[in-house]
């Protein structure tokens, strides 16, 4: 799975020590075609999102753990993973996007994996 499957969450994870719920999203993409690429990542997030205000979050993370995680119990936060350094577009998008994702109690973050 990655940003190939808009309709998919690519990876949920618990940190140790319940402290944050990680949802990842894998951005293999070079940047070739930059605006294609953010609408593709646009897509990815609108499931994320719905994911989250679903509550469907809380049962998987739930459901993966073997315990319950009650809904607000703990932070979550959207990861996206980039192979490709991204230009200024992208670091536009990743602003509305925080500012979407607050609204769900969700932090955005991302991080650059060159491997």
């Amino acid at each position: 799975m990655s940003i190939e499957d808009p309709s998919t969450v690519d990876f949920l994870a618990i940190e140790r020590g319940g402290t944050k719920l990680v949802l990842a999203i894998s951005d293999h993409w070079e940047w070739s075609q930059p605006l294609d690429h953010v609408y593709a990542l646009q897509e990815k997030m609108n499931t994320y999102a719905a994911f989250v205000e679903s509550g469907q979050v809380w049962e998987s993370a739930s459901e993966q753990s073997g315990r319950n995680i009650c809904p607000d119990s703990i932070p979550i936060e959207v990861k996206v993973f980039l192979k490709f350094e991204p230009p200024p577009v992208f670091f536009e998008f990743m602003e509305r996007a925080k500012i979407a994702f607050a609204a769900l109690g969700v932090s955005v973050t991302h991080a650059l994996r060159t491997e």
